[in-house]
């Protein structure tokens, strides 16, 4: 059964679940969602931090450092070691999905192109 966001079979088991009308069902969909929750939002809290904190650093050196030449090297550093964690992290979800499976999102390929480009502009 193919269960990505809006294939025909996705669509059909939720079509399905939302005839039941059974609340044992929905109690068990209750409990994977809380069980998933509780494993993956240390994941995605990470994630989120390393996210923003490479967006802060990013904007930060556009308004300020740009143009300044002692500064850029070591603020520069600071950007490229964020970028490459989101890559190790982006890595990371790639062997956990599969290497078909991630880049049959096209959001994987934004990601990466933009992360990649960050880096080679630091170096």
């Amino acid at each position: 059964m193919n269960l990505e966001p809006g294939s025909k079979d996705s669509l059909e088991f939720l079509d399905v679940i939302a005839e039941a009308n059974d609340e044992a069902l929905y109690q068990n969909f209750a409990h994977l969602i809380n069980y998933k929750w509780k494993n993956q939002k240390k994941d995605l809290y990470l994630t989120s931090i390393i996210y923003t904190v490479c967006v802060v650093l990013i904007d930060i050196y556009a308004c300020f450092f740009k143009d300044v030449a002692s500064a850029q090297g070591w603020y520069l550093v600071l950007i490229e070691i964020t970028c490459f964690m989101i890559l190790v992290q982006e890595t990371r979800y790639m062997l956990l999905e599969g290497v078909r499976v991630y880049f049959s999102n096209l959001q994987n390929y934004f990601d990466l192109i933009g992360f990649i480009t960050m880096i080679i502009y630091c170096i």
